[in-house]
């Protein structure tokens, strides 16, 4: 049986969707020739695993597909955040691994391909209606919310498909990236979506 655990914080979808990127209604593919190239980017505020804190941390998990969202077929990396102790790495990888329960382990039939496990620099920033990922020379993404029409609340995704899967407890924001640079030469990845789509909420997993 697997060891108890659980996340809460702040969850980005960043991707190379216009804006806004239809994909997590599951039913339209993704606007960049059918293909998304995305990080699914993780601020974790509170966390545990068998007694591990891992409130603070950071994770991405780089990624693409083609055709819908929910046909699979995803090729997907992961980056941890280096500041995280061996224990703490071991958790996290174990999480986000699907191995051990909860949402990652739901989804981890839509994966094709893993390339494997990093231990890299994230910053994390929000500021407000703003936010900046930096993952040093790997690259960055940094944005703002989309302005919505009325006395500027934000643009919000409702009632989407995915939304109960990848564990959200609100609807998602729309935000617009400024810059969405990466480049993984190991993996084989390499682009520029600045200008493009990003979802962010907050997310709330455990394998109870």
């Amino acid at each position: 049986m697997a060891e108890p655990w659980s996340l809460s914080g702040t969850y980005y979808d960043i991707c190379s969707c216009n804006v806004p990127c239809p994909c997590w209604w599951g039913i339209t593919k993704p606007t960049k020739d059918g293909t998304c190239e995305f990080f699914n980017a993780f601020h974790i505020r509170q966390g545990t695993y068998a007694g591990v804190d891992l409130s603070g941390l950071s994770v991405i998990e780089s990624g693409s597909y083609t055709g819908l969202v929910v046909e699979g077929g995803w090729t997907v990396g992961v980056y941890i955040d280096e500041k995280a102790a061996p224990r703490q790495r071991e958790a996290l990888a174990s999480i986000f691994s699907g191995n051990v329960g909860g949402v990652p382990e739901a989804i981890k039939g839509l994966v094709a391909e893993v390339k494997g496990i990093k231990y890299v620099p994230i910053n994390y920033h929000e500021m407000g209606n703003a936010f900046h990922w930096d993952l040093g020379a790997l690259g960055e993404a940094k944005g703002s919310l989309v302005p919505g029409g009325r006395e500027g609340k934000p643009i919000r995704a409702e009632n989407t498909l995915l939304g109960p899967g990848m564990g959200l407890t609100e609807s998602l924001s729309n935000l617009r990236s400024e810059i969405f640079t990466y480049n993984d030469r190991e993996w084989g990845w390499r682009w520029d979506n600045s200008g493009k789509n990003v979802w962010r909420a907050p997310f709330a997993w455990s394998n109870k």
